[in-house]
């Protein structure tokens, strides 16, 4: 049985840079940066002060009042991305053939945290709205997107860490191929909050400055929000120019350690050469990799091994990291990151990393774009996601045959 070609036709993106795809590529391109000051709780008791908060209003769909009420930070960035994705698709025709894959991180933990505190002052009966007790659910986001724009197909919510919403991107795509659906609206959401924040100084794993990937006198990430979602189509249904091509994924794990990488990168590696077997491309034929990335000394120097070892030493391929300019969303960074990976592809421009400066020796040879985007004719690109636990997922993206 041949298995169905799926395009790409719709791409919704909203992080610090911008509302929608069109204003965060534009200043991608131009080598912004969104991480900076973070006003969303006190942030003075960490080492890390700065972040990639999203500062302007969302462009949702049609809500009542009430519903606006009971939606958290989280869910309410999805909407607007997922909104975006759909109607860029040409809002094709929604019905149980259209499927719905989402990946979640800590999700409306920042909303959940507030009654949290009213709880702690005012003891166990406290009345809270729905939107405090239910917003923490991983599945929250799927729902209210679902229910939004009548997506009754088959719905997943994945929760595999910052590999969450390359994982559900890779899920969608093997739902069409198997016959299960004909399109599906997948990628992911999240949000800051201070169990994250708190958290990831905790492990000394934050950059006092912005993230700096790659570099040699980086630091740790910079947390960011925001969201990423396509609509993956099957090339037979397709009625609007589609912006890429899905070719395929990879999945592994490291089986190693709950927040280190492998030091060698060998299941990271793993994962890329699955997705390129999956999609009929050759190591060679790779022209971008847009890099996981997080500023880590071991993430960095662990993924640019990995990168090698799949690629090969020769490999002429570009690498990025989108963190550098939108910081690490988490949950979210799978979706975030193929967005801009199929932007760069449809575009011919490879996006930079905007704060590093000398590259780490130990992450060398591998050909890091500096400063703004550098124009490029790719052909096909690789977008890394890989997560604490060891959870790795890769996703190829080709150029469109005109």
């Amino acid at each position: 049985m041949t298995r169905p070609r799926i395009l790409i036709t719709g791409v919704g993106l909203i992080t610090a840079l911008g509302p929608d795809a069109e204003a965060c590529w534009s200043a991608i391109v131009r080598g912004k940066c969104g991480v900076g000051p973070v006003d969303l709780f006190d942030v003075s008791p960490y080492v890390g002060k700065v972040g990639a908060q999203i500062r302007f209003p969302l462009p949702l769909p049609k809500l009542s009042r009430a519903d606006q009420r009971r939606l958290s930070r989280c869910d309410l960035i999805g909407l607007a991305a997922a909104k975006e994705a759909l109607h860029d698709a040409g809002d094709p025709v929604r019905d149980d053939r259209f499927g719905l894959a989402v990946g979640a991180g800590a999700g409306g933990m920042f909303d959940a945290e507030r009654y949290h505190e009213r709880f702690v002052k005012e003891g166990p009966g406290t009345r809270a709205p729905l939107r405090d007790l239910s917003s923490f659910l991983p599945d929250a986001t799927a729902e209210w997107i679902g229910r939004a724009f009548g997506l009754g197909g088959p719905r997943v919510t994945v929760a595999t860490a910052c590999s969450s919403s390359a994982t559900a991107i890779g899920i969608g795509a093997d739902w069409i191929r198997s016959g299960r659906a004909d399109r599906v609206l997948c990628g992911g959401a999240d949000a800051l909050s201070r169990v994250t924040w708190g958290g990831f100084n905790s492990l000394r794993a934050v950059d006092p400055g912005p993230c700096r990937p790659f570099d040699k006198a980086r630091g740790g990430i910079s947390l960011g929000e925001g969201a990423g979602f396509l609509v993956l189509e099957r090339e037979d249904l397709v009625k609007t120019k589609p912006r890429a091509v899905f070719g395929g994924y990879g999945v592994t794990s490291d089986a190693f350690h709950m927040t280190n990488p492998h030091p060698e990168g060998a299941s990271a590696s793993a994962a890329i050469r699955a997705a390129l077997a999956d999609s009929g491309i050759r190591p060679e034929d790779v022209d971008y990799v847009n890099a996981h990335g997080t500023g880590t000394p071991a993430n960095d120097t662990a993924e640019s091994k990995a990168i090698r070892a799949a690629l090969g030493d020769a490999t002429r391929a570009c690498v990025s990291s989108t963190k550098s300019q939108v910081g690490h969303t988490l949950g979210a960074a799978g979706g975030v990151e193929a967005a801009v990976t199929v932007l760069a592809v449809e575009r011919g421009v490879a996006p930079p990393n905007v704060t590093t400066t000398e590259i780490d020796p130990s992450c060398l040879p591998i050909d890091v774009v500096l400063g703004e985007g550098r124009p490029l004719a790719i052909r096909h690109a690789v977008s890394n996601s890989f997560a604490f636990g060891g959870n790795n997922c890769a996703l190829v993206f080709s150029k469109v045959a005109r």
